[in-house]
């Protein structure tokens, strides 16, 4: 893909050169800890929770799939990027940290774009489909961004989105990873008509964790458990065996193969939605 001429969907978008085009400016905050890239390229390949919600949304993909060219916005190293390319969909990733960007085109994943959505500035209509893997939580008004997406997404082209589920299961984890929400299925699928976009798919997964995130980190949080650390949250993402474990790895595979199988699950620690521009 390093030949695609991103101008196409975004004229002001200048080519540096080393696989980044860069926006013309570049001054909007991000609420998520950029220099915690690093920590996570050395966890993604082995955290079940990384790999879970892979297979889930190349799944989706494959049921509704894009029409073209997916952005995948604000998508840090690249690993949902190189899993939608290896499942033959294009797939171009957005992401605003230097860190992030050059962890990606180590990956070989060039052509990458430096910048927010915004200052990347995606004509109207532009796009075919745009990834939101865990991002919607970490924007001050989702709403807004949300419109700013329709409007450049093509007349049909695709969101497909991922996000926190469930207010009851707020806890330290969230804030260290700047999140300003969790979203209850209610609560997504009326932003995502606020903004003009047509629900076709919304589901959960992850439920086996629901009832783990409770008891582990939702209920010491509200008895006065407000701190962790992010030694702490990637220290989570390590491989690990045991009976725990392989129970854990059962359930989301059963998980997995109803999603497979067309089932939208109720429930479930997140929520993934697939909505298109009217």
């Amino acid at each position: 893909m390093t030949d695609l001429d991103l101008t196409a969907f975004a004229p002001q978008l200048r080519d540096a050169g080393d696989g980044r085009w860069l926006p013309p400016r570049g001054d909007e905050a991000v609420s998520y800890p950029l220099d915690a890239q690093d920590d996570l390229a050395g966890v993604e390949e082995g955290s079940f929770w990384f790999v879970h919600r892979r297979e889930v949304v190349v799944t989706l993909l494959r049921q509704l799939p894009p029409r073209g060219v997916v952005i995948d916005v604000g998508g840090g190293n690249g690993f949902m990027t190189a899993a939608l390319r290896r499942a033959g969909f294009p797939c171009v990733l957005l992401e605003p940290g230097a860190t992030g960007a050059g962890n990606a085109l180590g990956r070989g994943l060039a052509p990458v774009i430096q910048a927010t959505f915004d200052q990347a500035g995606f004509g109207e209509k532009a796009l075919p489909a745009v990834g939101l893997f865990d991002v919607l939580e970490h924007i001050a008004d989702d709403r807004e961004l949300l419109r700013r997406v329709a409007r450049a997404l093509a007349p049909g082209g695709r969101v497909y989105l991922t996000v926190p589920a469930s207010r009851l299961l707020w806890s330290a984890s969230d804030e260290l990873a700047g999140h300003r929400r969790r979203y209850s299925r209610t609560a997504l699928r009326e932003v995502l008509r606020q903004a003009d976009l047509t629900v076709e798919w919304l589901g959960g997964f992850f439920a086996p964790l629901w009832p783990a995130l409770l008891l582990a980190r939702a209920i010491p949080y509200r008895l006065g458990r407000r701190e962790t650390t992010v030694a702490a949250e990637m220290a989570a993402h390590r491989p690990r065996e045991g009976p725990l474990v392989s129970l854990m790895r059962m359930m989301l595979g059963a998980e997995l193969r109803l999603i497979r199988a067309g089932a939208r699950l109720p429930v479930g620690a997140s929520w993934l939605a697939v909505a298109a521009r009217r």
